[in-house]
Protein backbone atom coordinates (compact mmCIF):
# COMPACT_ATOMS: atom_id res chain seq x y z
CA UNK A 1 0.00 0.00 0.00
CA UNK A 2 0.62 3.79 -0.16
CA UNK A 3 -0.18 6.21 2.04
CA UNK A 4 0.78 10.02 0.14
CA UNK A 5 1.62 12.66 2.49
CA UNK A 6 0.82 14.35 3.99
CA UNK A 7 -2.40 13.22 3.26
CA UNK A 8 -4.69 10.66 1.37
CA UNK A 9 -5.86 7.43 1.09
CA UNK A 10 -3.99 4.24 1.04
CA UNK A 11 -4.23 2.41 -2.41
CA UNK A 12 -2.92 -1.20 -3.51
CA UNK A 13 -0.10 -1.27 -5.84
CA UNK A 14 -1.19 -3.35 -8.90
CA UNK A 15 -1.57 -6.60 -8.20
CA UNK A 16 1.84 -6.63 -5.48
CA UNK A 17 1.81 -9.39 -2.70
CA UNK A 18 4.70 -8.92 -0.50
CA UNK A 19 5.51 -9.53 3.11
CA UNK A 20 8.66 -7.03 2.42
CA UNK A 21 9.80 -4.65 0.37
CA UNK A 22 11.98 -1.09 -0.52
CA UNK A 23 11.85 1.50 -2.87
CA UNK A 24 14.54 2.29 -5.13
CA UNK A 25 17.18 5.31 -5.45
CA UNK A 26 15.50 7.05 -7.94
CA UNK A 27 12.34 6.04 -6.54
CA UNK A 28 10.80 4.73 -9.75
CA UNK A 29 11.09 1.07 -8.85
CA UNK A 30 10.02 -1.49 -6.13
CA UNK A 31 12.09 -4.56 -5.13
CA UNK A 32 9.51 -6.63 -3.19
CA UNK A 33 9.97 -10.44 -1.22
CA UNK A 34 7.07 -13.08 -1.87
CA UNK A 35 8.24 -15.84 0.50
CA UNK A 36 11.61 -17.54 -1.98
CA UNK A 37 10.92 -14.79 -4.76
CA UNK A 38 12.27 -11.44 -5.24
CA UNK A 39 10.29 -9.51 -7.77
CA UNK A 40 10.99 -6.04 -9.47
CA UNK A 41 8.21 -3.65 -10.16
CA UNK A 42 7.67 0.13 -11.31
CA UNK A 43 6.57 2.44 -8.74
CA UNK A 44 2.97 2.37 -9.31
CA UNK A 45 3.25 -1.99 -8.96
CA UNK A 46 2.92 -2.48 -12.68
CA UNK A 47 5.31 -4.51 -14.88
CA UNK A 48 5.86 -6.73 -11.76
CA UNK A 49 8.94 -9.51 -12.81
CA UNK A 50 10.35 -12.29 -10.84
CA UNK A 51 14.05 -11.28 -10.15
CA UNK A 52 15.24 -14.37 -8.51
CA UNK A 53 13.96 -17.25 -6.32
CA UNK A 54 15.84 -17.40 -2.96
CA UNK A 55 17.31 -20.83 -1.87
CA UNK A 56 16.93 -22.44 1.67
CA UNK A 57 14.50 -20.05 3.05
CA UNK A 58 12.35 -16.90 2.91
CA UNK A 59 13.93 -13.40 1.24
CA UNK A 60 13.28 -10.25 3.53
CA UNK A 61 14.57 -6.40 3.85
CA UNK A 62 15.34 -5.72 0.10
CA UNK A 63 17.87 -3.28 0.28
CA UNK A 64 18.85 -1.34 -3.22
CA UNK A 65 22.96 -0.38 -3.74
CA UNK A 66 22.58 3.58 -4.02
CA UNK A 67 23.61 2.85 -7.95
CA UNK A 68 20.47 0.83 -8.07
CA UNK A 69 22.26 -2.02 -9.74
CA UNK A 70 21.78 -4.62 -7.17
CA UNK A 71 19.89 -5.64 -4.24
CA UNK A 72 21.33 -6.95 -1.24
CA UNK A 73 18.43 -9.07 1.30
CA UNK A 74 18.83 -11.46 4.23
CA UNK A 75 17.47 -14.90 4.01
CA UNK A 76 16.07 -16.60 7.29
CA UNK A 77 17.41 -20.00 7.01
CA UNK A 78 16.00 -22.72 8.88
CA UNK A 79 16.90 -22.84 12.76
CA UNK A 80 16.68 -19.19 12.60
CA UNK A 81 20.26 -18.49 10.72
CA UNK A 82 20.21 -15.36 8.70
CA UNK A 83 22.33 -15.18 5.71
CA UNK A 84 23.19 -11.69 3.59
CA UNK A 85 22.59 -12.28 -0.12
CA UNK A 86 22.94 -10.21 -3.34
CA UNK A 87 21.70 -10.41 -6.50
CA UNK A 88 21.83 -7.88 -9.86
CA UNK A 89 19.05 -5.97 -10.81
CA UNK A 90 18.80 -8.02 -14.54
CA UNK A 91 18.48 -11.21 -12.20
CA UNK A 92 21.57 -12.59 -12.58
CA UNK A 93 24.88 -13.45 -10.25
CA UNK A 94 22.82 -14.57 -7.11
CA UNK A 95 25.22 -15.42 -4.32
CA UNK A 96 25.15 -15.40 -0.38
CA UNK A 97 27.68 -12.20 0.73
CA UNK A 98 29.69 -14.21 3.33
CA UNK A 99 30.55 -18.12 3.18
Amino acid sequence: MVLPLPAGAPHRLGDVLAHDASWSPDGKQIVYANRHDLYVAKADGSDSRKLATVPGGDAWWPRWSPDGRRVRFTVLEALGFRRLWEVSTDGTGLHPMFS
